[in-house]
């Protein structure tokens, strides 16, 4: 089976401010399985090599392939 690109569009609201919701999303170690129902890792995140030291240096370098959330 050949691996298809997806993107999929979607608007959320939440009681937080930019910076704490931007500070979940953006976690390089792509913590979302955590915190979002049937998310799952599909296999270990991917960080290519980089010099950068900060986290969105990390961020920009990683690679996470998920498995899809089941919204019924």
């Amino acid at each position: 089976m050949t691996a298809r690109l997806y993107d999929l569009s979607s608007s959320w609201t939440f009681p937080n401010t930019q910076q704490e919701v931007w500070d979940v999303i953006a976690d390089p170690n792509m913590a979302w399985p955590d915190w979002w129902p049937g998310c799952t890792l599909a296999k270990s995140l991917e960080r290519a090599p980089h010099t950068g030291v900060s986290a969105a240096d990390t961020l920009l370098a990683t690679t996470a392939t998920l498995n899809g959330v089941s919204l019924n």
